[in-house]
């Protein structure tokens, strides 16, 4: 078969390639000398003013949409407690805030619904919120 080919491509003709130009437009009838510049005067454009969009990260009815590992591991960490999925993801500020306490959670070995507790309704943030859980005896430090 390789050499049926070989042979076929050998026996076509050689085409030259023509010169490509422009339709309508041939290359003989160009001057040679330039014409002397024209100066244009600039007009001012203004940019038109757009307000900038608000970034929402969270749906219209206030749950934060996980993607299928981030579901299982937070529907693990809810088994034996009486916090269901849909009161897990509500609440939370957006969704980094909500992947930090499940992380820290499934991590440290604590219980996601204290977290939950902690940062949702005393509005915590997920590191004091793990302090709190745990136990720490030192208040969280405040920033200046």
């Amino acid at each position: 078969m390789r050499v049926l080919l070989l042979f076929a491509a050998l026996a076509v003709p050689a085409v030259p390639v023509a010169a490509q130009t422009k339709t309508g437009t041939s290359t003989v009838n160009k001057p040679t000398t330039r014409a002397a510049k024209t100066t244009r005067t600039a007009t001012v454009v203004k940019p038109a003013v757009v307000p900038p969009e608000p970034v929402i990260e969270l749906p219209v009815d206030g749950k934060i949409v996980l993607g299928n590992i981030m579901k299982m591991r937070l529907r693990s960490l809810l088994i034996g407690s009486t916090m269901t999925y849909d009161e897990a993801v509500t609440g939370w500020q957006n969704r980094s805030q909500l992947v930090a306490a499940i992380n820290a959670a499934s991590y440290r070995s604590l219980p996601f619904p204290a977290i939950h507790h902690e940062v949702v309704t005393n509005n915590m943030f997920v590191v004091d919120a793990v302090a709190v859980v745990r136990g720490a005896t030192a208040p969280p430090i405040a920033l200046q």
